[in-house]
């Protein structure tokens, strides 16, 4: 079985239901289901999409609560689709999903439970559509490397996240349009080579890496206008916020 969509008259997903389904690699569950049970999808690890909508948990406990360690061991979980009337993300449900590397949060998401992102160590893109940080039962985000992981917010509220408890861990908070993500993007910057390296034209705050031909980042620094870097002949690949281009230093 390689893919299941779960009938609307479904309400509860049991224990382990679909525990070691190996070749299981995409799962729709509808609004409908309001009970997920601990590791429900336990080591499906070839896992790679899961859609949701309007998913709630009323209890969560260290060992037994609704939400743990449901997707448990699905490293190979690089998707997610969370929908917009999600109100609450359960505990420890996305727990030790290395394979994790980008998580959209809807806006209408209001709290964010103990360990839901817990040991999700590749996760690198959180794009939270929430003006107001949720609250977060710590931890939530342990695991995560808070140097590399880029947290992305509405225009306008980036203050309010540095300053709210475990938000704050982020280095790197850079403020986006909504929509950003699922709309075609217009760029707001250019990146030209010259003759000592590379210079970056923008007028807004954007998040810079520069990484050589071997993937070794070489260079990393927010930028808010005209930049220029130093930078040996050769190709790179120029990171700006979620956008890779190639650049030829001649």
């Amino acid at each position: 079985m390689k893919s299941i969509i779960i009938p609307e008259s479904v309400k509860i997903i049991d224990y382990n239901a679909f525990e070691n389904c190996s070749s299981l690699q995409e799962i729709t569950i509808p609004e409908n289901v309001r009970t997920i049970e601990k590791q429900a999808f336990r080591d499906c690890v070839n896992l790679m999409t899961v859609k949701f909508n309007a998913i709630s948990f009323e209890t969560c406990s260290s060992e037994l609560g609704m939400g743990n360690s449901i997707f448990l061991n699905c490293n190979n979980l690089t998707f997610l689709n969370i929908g917009n009337k999600v109100k609450m993300i359960s505990c420890y449900i996305f727990y030790g999903c290395s394979g994790l590397k980008s998580v959209t949060i809807p806006e209408n998401v209001e709290d964010i439970l103990m360990g839901a992102f817990e040991q999700c160590s590749g996760l690198r893109e959180i794009h939270n559509r929430s003006v107001t940080p949720q609250n977060l039962r710590n931890p939530v985000f342990y695991g995560v490397d808070k140097n590399e992981c880029i947290l992305y917010v509405p225009i306008g509220s980036r203050n309010a996240y540095r300053y709210s408890e475990e938000w704050w861990n982020f280095q790197n908070i850079i403020e986006e349009k909504m929509g950003s993500i699922e709309q075609p993007e217009t760029k707001n910057y250019t990146v030209k080579s010259n003759a000592i390296g590379i210079i970056i034209e923008t007028s807004e705050e954007l998040l810079l890496s520069v990484y050589n031909l071997s993937g070794q980042k070489i260079h990393q620094s927010v930028v808010t206008k005209n930049t220029e870097i130093s930078l040996d002949k050769g190709m790179y690949i120029v990171k700006v916020n979620n956008k890779n281009e190639k650049v030829i230093v001649r």
